[in-house]
């Protein structure tokens, strides 16, 4: 049983276990996996930007085995239930002190912290919260915002090594642009 004390140890323990758990359920990838998505990507004329821009700056075979453990494996789904049981679990531990203490600062703590695991409306399009990942971290390396085209090819790319038929490998990208913006516009990155 966890203390309502306000100390944080145990909660970040059991993440930290949650996290160790994910990473076991993640599905190896069959080999050769990485040259299929990088041929899917190189057969794209519209990839062009993606291919000489802004993957070369980044870890080319991680951010592939994301994208395929997102269009495979469920991740959106996985990532947001764990968001929520996190966060039903931070309540339990940190509400009760924050009542005791009565301060300005464990009132904005709490406040924050309810924002930061809210799960409401997130993920209205298929990958939605996987491409915002993938977008701030290519951002991040690489300097260059990606489109949302963009990111709809690495999905397809993912999909095409996911074993997905041809026709069932299509991503909108228009909904993916619109769902990314509202989601950005309510969950301002820090």
């Amino acid at each position: 049983m966890v203390k309502t004390d306000g100390n944080l140890s145990p909660w970040i323990e059991a993440q930290e276990a949650s996290i160790g758990k994910l990473s076991s359920e993640i599905r190896l990838a069959q080999p050769g996996w990485y040259r299929a998505f990088t041929r899917s990507l190189e057969e794209n004329p519209d990839a062009e930007r993606l291919r000489t821009e802004i993957l070369p700056r980044c870890q080319g075979e991680r951010l592939a085995m994301f994208v395929v453990q997102a269009v495979a494996g469920r991740l959106d789904e996985r990532l947001l239930e764990l968001t929520r049981k996190r966060g039903e679990d931070l309540r339990k531990t940190v509400y009760p002190a924050a009542r005791k203490e009565r301060s300005a600062e464990a009132r904005t703590f709490v406040e924050r912290a309810g924002k930061a695991f809210d799960v409401r409306r997130q993920g209205l399009a298929e990958y939605s919260f996987s491409a915002l990942i993938i977008e701030r971290y290519l951002t991040f390396r690489s300097g260059t915002k990606p489109t949302a085209r963009e990111l709809a090819l690495l999905f397809k790319a993912g999909l095409a090594v996911a074993g997905r038929p041809a026709h069932l490998q299509t991503v909108d990208y228009d909904r993916l642009r619109r769902n990314l913006k509202n989601y950005e516009a309510n969950h301002p990155h820090p």
